[in-house]
């Protein structure tokens, strides 16, 4: 097996655009990750593409990446489409690492594009839903209200439906809270901290969509949209594009002002059948790559 190295990223700035398509902006981010490199389209050995709403939107189905890729004059190379809802783009990631891994490319592009604002934002929200299991939806919605009923915590009254108004899963979401806050006595309060300081890194940060500093008392006082969360605390609807060019160790070799970033580990699972005490992915996957690298929380502190 051979070392896997990022280098050259670009992105834009996450936002609603209106005049911008899933075409567009990929585009635009693959342009960024190999200027970033230094390197040229006609370099490229192996595209993974990233989208999952494109063809609920406007109707482009099955071939994607091949049409963003073809639309730049990137032809003949494989492009794989990935669609994995939230994780899309880190499994394209995922899966460029693992054909340069295993020696059948030494340089990839892992590439995500994604429009979810649209003028009839019921048609966002229904979006959101598609990444649930719809032949079950009422099964999750039942289980969502049920928790409710384990949970011995003051909960202000919501006389909305999940979903109503919002995307599902803040709904989930907001139970997850709820539960950590019965099991081991977190805040609301507490979430707002972090909250706050995520929305300072955001107003450092000049590709983020929202770029407004908020203390903790102005994100409890926000609008509530599922109780713990408010507005300030949930993900906004909204859209953009990433782009990472990864290559081999025989490859960066040959590159003269590279800035490479190695990754040591690359994990993909999926969620599992448990109860709410049960192993979290995030803990299990976590274990998992820990084990690969040869490291452990502790080390962060000493690595770059």
């Amino acid at each position: 097996m051979t070392g896997v190295y990022i280098i050259g990223a670009g992105m834009i700035r996450f936002g609603k655009y209106p005049d911008k398509s899933v075409r567009t902006m990929a585009e635009e981010a693959t342009r960024l990750a190999l200027q970033d490199a230094g390197l040229v389209k006609e370099d490229l050995q192996s595209v993974f593409f990233s989208n999952s709403f494109w063809g609920m939107f406007a109707n482009q189905h099955s071939i994607r990446g091949q049409v963003v890729m073809r639309g730049m004059g990137i032809d003949k190379i494989p492009v794989t489409n990935v669609e994995n809802a939230c994780a899309g783009a880190s499994t394209a990631l995922h899966l460029a690492a693992t054909g340069i891994r295993a020696g059948m490319y030494d340089v990839a592009l892992a590439l995500g594009s994604e429009k979810i604002s649209n003028p009839d934002k019921s048609l966002s929200l229904a979006a959101y839903a598609a990444c649930m299991d719809v032949e079950n939806f009422e099964k999750h919605i039942n289980m969502l209200t049920s928790v409710k009923d384990l949970i011995k915590i003051d909960i202000p009254e919501d006389k909305s439906a999940p979903g109503e108004g919002r995307s599902i899963f803040m709904d989930a979401y907001a139970m997850g809270a709820r539960w950590h806050m019965n099991k081991f006595g977190s805040t609301q309060r507490q979430l707002a901290v972090i909250c706050s300081k995520n929305h300072m890194h955001g107003y450092l940060n000049p590709l983020a969509q929202y770029q407004q500093a908020m203390s903790v008392e102005e994100v409890l006082a926000d609008k509530t949209v599922a109780y713990p969360l408010t507005r300030a605390m949930c993900s906004p609807v909204g859209d953009g594009a990433a782009a990472a060019v990864v290559c081999s160790e025989r490859y960066l070799k040959k590159l003269i002002d590279a800035r490479p970033v190695r990754i040591i580990a690359s994990v993909l699972g999926q969620g599992s059948d448990r109860s709410l005490d049960g192993e979290d992915i995030g803990e299990r996957l976590s274990r998992q790559a820990y084990d690969i690298a040869g490291l452990g929380p502790d080390d962060g502190r000493t690595i770059c």
